[in-house]
């Protein structure tokens, strides 16, 4: 009995299922760039959930949403895959902040928090959009991450003598 074509069969199906792994798996570049295109459309999300438009938010927008760019490994494109899969749909933000390392996340906080006080107010519908990017970033229940967000408002306070 010639067992050539089964051995070749399970190769070839080995060989599927590896290039398929590596296929389905992220660049370092693709994880950046997601990054991104995430922090861009989560500040101009918490710029307008509270209905009002103040021209120190569109200020703050275009400084945090500029440096963001800067980290692009290419231009700003609303027709790349990365801008794409951002926006398709809202948990794909949330997917692709998960991938933030402690500092980064801290980081990205500390510029939701700066905008939620430039207009001189903090409303509700500001502070509640901030607990669910937290609590689907971390994966946590609301009362942990209201209390968590409260702590890190706090901290960001006191360090920016606000």
């Amino acid at each position: 009995m010639d067992f050539t074509p089964l051995i070749a069969a399970g190769i070839f199906a080995i060989l599927l299922l590896i290039l398929g792994r590596r296929y389905n798996k992220l660049s370092q570049t693709q994880i950046n760039d997601r990054q991104v295109y995430a922090a861009i459309r989560a500040y101009a999300e918490l710029m307008k959930v509270d209905g009002e438009f103040h021209p120190n938010e569109a200020v703050l927008f275009e400084k945090f949403s500029n440096e963001e760019q800067k980290k692009l490994s290419t231009d700003y494109s609303q027709e790349s895959k990365e801008f794409k899969f951002v926006w398709a749909k809202e948990e794909n933000v949330f997917t692709s902040l998960k991938t933030y390392n402690e500092t980064q996340l801290k980081n990205f906080f500390d510029n939701l928090f700066a905008m939620t006080v430039i207009d001189g107010e903090i409303s509700e519908v500001e502070i509640n959009l901030i607990n669910i990017f937290y609590k689907n970033i971390k994966n946590t229940a609301v009362p942990a991450a209201s209390k968590i967000v409260l702590a890190m408002f706090n901290d960001w306070k006191a360090r920016n003598n606000f």
